[in-house]
C-alpha cells in the first residue's frame, strides 16, 4: 500500500503545481482579453495566445521526452549496479514515478521559457530581408533582426538542455552507485553507462560548437571597441578565437566517438580539460588583453577603418546618405540695405534658450505620471503673422512609471 501511495504522490503534486501556476496566469489573460476585445483586437489576441501556448507545448513534450527517456535508460542499469553494491536499497515504484516528477519539473521551466517568445518566433516566421549587406558577413541586415534572435534561442535551449540532462544522469548514475571508488580514480560498472554519458557529453559539445559559430555574428553587437559594433580585436583575435573553439568542438566531438569505439572512457577527458583551457584563454583572456596593450596605444590607426564603417551604415540606416551638401560662402561687405533686405532673417536668428522652457513644460503640462517631455526643438514655421521662431515639445510616454502610478489602466 505504500508503494502505490508513493507512486501517485508525485503526479498528483506535479498536478498541483501546474494547476496553480494555471490560475495565476488566467486573471492576466482574462483583463488583456476584456481589454483588447473593447479595442477590437480580439483575433490578435487569441493568435498571439494560440502561438504562445504552441511554443509552450513543443518546448515541455521534447524536453519532457528527453529527460524522460535518458533517466529511465539510466534507471534499467539498476539491476546489475545494485548487485555490485549491496549496500544501496532503492524502491522499485520510486524510480518510475520520481524520473516522470525529475522530467516534469524542468519541462515547465523550459516552456515557460519558451512561452513569451511569441515575437521572436513571428518575426523570424514573416521576417524578409532589407537589400542591405553587411561588409564583415556579408549578410543581409534582415538577419540578424529576423533570423539570428531564433537561432540563438533554440541554440540557448538545447545548450541548456544537454547540460542539465547531462548532470542529472550523472546524479542517477551516483544514486545508484555506478561510480565505484577504489584505487584508481574512479571505476564504472557498466559498459552501458559509458556510452550513455559519452553520448550526453558528445551532444553538449556539439551544441556549444554551434553556440560558438552563432557568437560570431554576435561581434556585430560588440561594445569592446570605440563603436558600438566589431572593432580590430573583434575582427583580428576574437573572430579567429570563435573558429577555433568551433574546431575544437568538432575534434572534442570526434575523441569522443573514438574513444566509445575504442572502449576507453578516459581518452577524452585530457581533450575536455584542453577544451575549457582554450576557452578561458582565448575567449576570456586574450581579447581584453590585446585590446589593451596591442589596440589602445595605437587606437585611432587601428580603428579608423572600422570608425569609418560605422559611420557609412548608421548614415544609410537614417537616410542620411541622401542628403545633398551645399556651399554658402559667407560675404564680408555685408550693408545695410542688404539687412533690410533679408529683414525676415534677421529677425529669426536664434536666441531662444531651450532649457528654461523645458522645465516650464514639465511643471505645467506633466498633468499625467505617465507623461514625459525629453527635449525641446527649435525651428521656424510660417503663420498668418510671418516667419517666427517657434519652440515645441512633444509629450511622450514615460519608459517607466513610479511606482503609485503603476495601476492596470496606467500600464495598459
Amino acid at each position: 500500500m505504500r508503494k502505490r501511495t508513493t507512486f501517485f504522490l508525485w503526479p498528483v503534486l506535479v498536478s498541483a503545481i501546474v494547476f496553480l501556476a494555471l490560475l495565476s496566469k488566467t486573471t492576466g489573460l482574462i483583463e488583456k482579453w476584456l481589454w483588447m476585445g473593447q479595442m477590437g483586437y480580439a483575433k490578435i489576441f487569441w493568435e498571439i495566445l494560440s502561438i504562445k501556448w504552441t511554443l509552450f507545448g513543443i518546448a515541455f513534450g521534447w524536453v519532457f521526452i528527453y529527460l524522460w527517456v535518458n533517466l529511465r535508460f539510466a534507471a534499467r542499469t539498476r539491476p546489475a549496479v545494485m548487485k555490485a553494491t549491496p549496500g544501496i536499497w532503492i524502491p522499485r515504484g520510486l524510480s518510475r514515478s520520481m524520473s516522470v516528477f525529475i522530467a516534469a519539473v524542468p519541462a515547465a521551466v523550459f516552456a515557460l521559457t519558451y512561452y513569451p517568445q511569441w515575437d521572436t518566433y513571428l518575426r523570424f516566421r514573416w521576417g524578409d530581408s532589407f537589400g542591405a549587406i553587411d561588409p564583415i558577413f556579408h549578410l543581409d541586415i534582415g538577419y540578424y533582426l529576423f533570423r539570428l534572435p531564433f537561432y540563438q534561442l533554440i541554440q540557448n535551449g538545447i545548450t541548456a538542455l544537454c547540460f542539465l540532462t547531462l548532470l542529472v544522469t550523472i546524479g542517477v548514475y551516483l544514486y545508484f552507485g555506478a561510480f565505484q571508488w577504489r584505487e584508481k580514480p574512479f571505476v564504472i560498472g557498466e559498459w552501458a553507462t559509458v556510452v550513455h554519458l559519452s553520448i550526453l557529453l558528445l551532444l553538449f559539445v556539439l551544441s556549444l560548437g554551434w553556440g560558438f559559430y552563432l557568437d560570431r555574428y554576435e561581434l556585430l553587437y560588440s561594445s569592446r571597441g570605440v563603436v558600438y559594433g566589431m572593432g580590430y580585436t573583434d575582427d583580428h583575435v576574437t573572430l579567429f578565437a570563435l573558429w577555433i573553439m568551433i574546431l575544437s568542438s568538432l575534434a572534442l566531438g570526434l575523441l569522443i566517438v573514438i574513444g566509445l569505439l575504442m572502449r576507453r572512457f578516459r581518452i577524452f577527458l585530457g581533450g575536455l580539460g584542453v577544451y575549457f583551457a582554450l576557452y578561458f584563454l582565448l575567449i576570456s583572456v586574450l581579447p581584453p588583453l590585446f585590446q589593451k596593450y596591442q589596440v589602445a596605444p595605437s587606437e585611432l590607426k587601428l580603428e579608423t577603418p572600422y570608425l569609418k564603417s560605422n559611420i557609412q551604415l548608421t548614415r544609410r540606416a537614417f537616410n542620411l546618405d541622401k542628403i545633398e551638401e551645399k556651399t554658402y560662402p559667407a560675404l564680408m561687405d555685408l550693408k545695410p540695405e542688404d539687412i533690410s533686405r533679408n529683414q525676415e532673417t534677421i529677425d529669426n536668428i536664434r536666441l531662444w534658450d531651450w532649457r528654461p522652457i523645458l522645465e516650464t513644460y514639465r511643471q505645467t503640462q506633466e498633468m499625467r505620471l505617465y507623461y514625459q517631455f525629453y527635449d525641446v526643438d527649435v525651428d521656424r514655421y510660417r503663420t498668418e503673422d510671418g516667419y517666427h521662431q517657434v519652440m515645441l515639445a512633444a509629450r511622450e510616454l514615460a519608459p517607466e512609471l513610479p511606482e503609485k502610478a503603476r495601476t492596470w489602466v496606467n500600464e495598459y
